[in-house]
């Protein structure tokens, strides 16, 4: 190889070298602009949280699911909000439930979202258990303590009133009642 071939082959591989940093400084500007912007919109990164949904099935097992909680706002469309997939909603907070009594219909669901940074493990009462049965005893009972930004879906198929609290705070109380 002569030396002209050599330096049209070192000036080849100069250029696809500069090309690629030119390529990752432009992704890496994006990102930055990005994250700017949710920083900007929401007040901190903390918004973009991922959780895990305890999702009750009616059988004696619940299956988990990743899901991403958007805590402010809509991060991109392409995020299905839990609470969609509720009839209705309570956060659980370092005070309690909010709301602590809530009235569905039989079949419908409820998502209890821990808003706060404690655990939570939310359970039916035991003097008034829910009579369907789940992996850890009642369906109604998240079989573990769940944190900030997780949530647990419950459907229920029985009619009656049911009451609840959180295992680990149990001053925190609710009811449920189904019609």
């Amino acid at each position: 190889m002569d030396d002209e071939s050599r330096v049209i082959i070192y000036r080849s591989k100069r250029g696809i070298v500069m090309w690629a940093l030119v390529i990752v400084i432009v992704i890496l500007a994006s990102l930055s602009a990005w994250l700017f912007s949710v920083v900007r919109q929401n007040g901190s990164i903390s918004s973009l949280s991922y959780s895990s949904v305890v999702v009750g099935n009616g059988t004696n097992s619940t299956t988990t699911v990743k899901q991403s909680i958007p805590a402010v706002g809509v991060i991109s469309q392409a995020f299905v909000p839990v609470s969609s997939m509720a009839d209705d909603e309570i956060d659980v907070t370092a005070i309690g439930f909010s709301p602590d009594s809530i009235t569905i219909s039989k079949g419908q669901s409820i998502v209890w979202t821990v808003r706060d940074d404690n655990s939570h493990w939310i359970e039916s009462n035991p003097s008034s258990p829910y009579p369907e049965k789940g992996s850890c005893g009642s369906l109604f009972n998240t079989c573990d303590a769940i944190g900030l930004g997780s949530s647990f879906r419950m459907v229920f198929n029985d009619v009656g009133t049911w009451s609840y609290y959180d295992k680990l705070n149990p001053q925190f109380t609710g009811t449920v009642t189904v019609k």
